[in-house]
């Protein structure tokens, strides 16, 4: 209820600040259906407003504070040398909720890197796709470190992205791809392993192989990258077992490079 005790009518400001802020809404007593934020008392009375309080199903349980706000300005002003200066006065409520139900917490992430073949000091370009089946907001933090021959050579935790809202129930949500830098990586293989936690508590693992600097200088490569049996049918000698031979020998080259590579 909201009191006027001014001689005029008056207006008030309807509003709602800290947790609770896009969770409460204002109602006039005779029309439940249209929501307000100001409202208009007479001169020496009272006005009932329904403040209604609606918590999305996905807030994590917890307690939320915050407050219930009426400001009023006004018609008479105080008087100064050179100025009028317009009064107002603001009341708050405090309010505090707290939130218990029977939680969800279930996702999934899609780790798709661009390439798995790098040159060297190539940069690892990496997807990564949230997908929510539970029924909580998530905002994930992702840890990702890389191994060569189960040595760590790099461990990084990424937060969830500032000024980015939570992946809701049943979304799903994709955020700027990782960017891995590998120069200075020695040539070979190695793996990139995922992390994801939820409050810093480890909820999901991913992995994947990849290789940098394998392929370098291998002229072959090239060619075993851009190798389209349409051309290969368009030379007549190569036909029959010649041309199984042929891919053969390019398949054993590769294989035969590649274990040089990691040899070193």
């Amino acid at each position: 209820m909201v009191f006027n005790t001014e001689k005029s009518n008056l207006k008030i400001s309807l509003s709602a600040e800290g947790a609770i802020k896009d969770w409460v809404k204002f109602y006039k007593l005779e029309d439940a259906k249209n929501a307000v934020s100001e409202v208009e008392i007479k001169a020496s009375s009272n006005l009932k407003v329904n403040a209604i309080i609606q918590v999305s199903s996905s807030v994590p349980n917890g307690e939320y504070k915050g407050l219930i706000s009426a400001t009023s300005k006004p018609n008479t002003t105080a008087s100064t040398t050179d100025s009028q200066v317009f009064l107002s006065q603001k009341i708050d409520r405090p309010v505090a909720i707290t939130v218990s139900d029977n939680q969800i917490l279930k996702f999934d992430v899609s780790v798709i890197p661009k390439d798995y073949d790098l040159a060297k000091d190539e940069p690892l370009s990496i997807r990564i796709i949230y997908d929510n089946q539970g029924n909580i907001d998530i905002s994930p933090q992702m840890q990702m470190k890389i191994k060569k021959d189960d040595q760590t050579i790099s461990n990084v935790i990424y937060p969830y992205p500032e000024n980015t809202d939570p992946v809701k129930p049943n979304q799903r949500y994709e955020i700027n791809p990782i960017i891995l830098q590998t120069a200075g990586y020695a040539p070979g293989q190695y793996t990139a392993e995922f992390n994801f936690l939820i409050n810093n508590e480890s909820k999901l693992a991913k992995k994947f192989s990849f290789s940098s600097g394998i392929y370098d200088n291998i002229k072959v490569l090239g060619i075993f990258k851009s190798f389209n049996m349409a051309n290969l049918f368009s030379f007549p000698a190569l036909t029959g077992l010649t041309i199984i031979i042929g891919i053969m020998a390019v398949i054993s080259t590769i294989k035969y490079l590649k274990l040089k590579a990691s040899q070193k």
